[in-house]
């Protein structure tokens, strides 16, 4: 709770510092991970429980963040399997947290992923991004 009442940051300094410094500064955060078993990578994971930081000690009360109003973030997932219903939990989940501090947030999701490259193939998903990546570009 350190974050909550010594400092208004993480008090925490390691490598993800610089990182949480830079959503700070940024309007759009661009965030990846592949589904490992079941869920987010182990180092994204460790990223959005370090967010917690984020929110001011009187967050229960008022709802605040202590990120600048506005911004936005981008959830890439991808997944070797292919079923697309396996899994889909995972945005929802983090989706809830990532509301407390971003204006929007956005999801990408691949499905049925394993080999190296072969997210090159879906035309559909990779349209859908750059749609998407137009769209971001035109709001910031």
């Amino acid at each position: 709770m350190a974050c909550k009442k010594k400092a208004e940051n993480c008090i925490v300094k390691d490598d993800l510092t610089e990182v949480l410094n830079s959503v700070l500064e940024s309007d759009l955060t661009i965030i990846a991970t592949p589904v490992y078993y079941g869920d987010v990578s182990s180092q994204l994971k460790g990223f959005i429980d370090r967010t917690y930081s984020y929110l001011p000690g009187d967050f229960f009360k008022k709802h605040n963040s202590r990120l600048t109003p506005g911004k936005q973030i981008v959830l890439a997932i991808t997944q070797g399997d292919p079923n697309q219903k396996h899994f889909s939990d995972v945005f929802k989940r983090y989706e809830f947290f990532f509301k407390w501090h971003f204006k929007k947030v956005h999801l990408i999701r691949g499905c049925g992923f394993y080999e190296e490259n072969s997210i090159l193939d879906n035309s559909k998903l990779l349209t859908s991004a750059e749609n998407l990546a137009e769209q971001l570009f035109q709001e910031i």
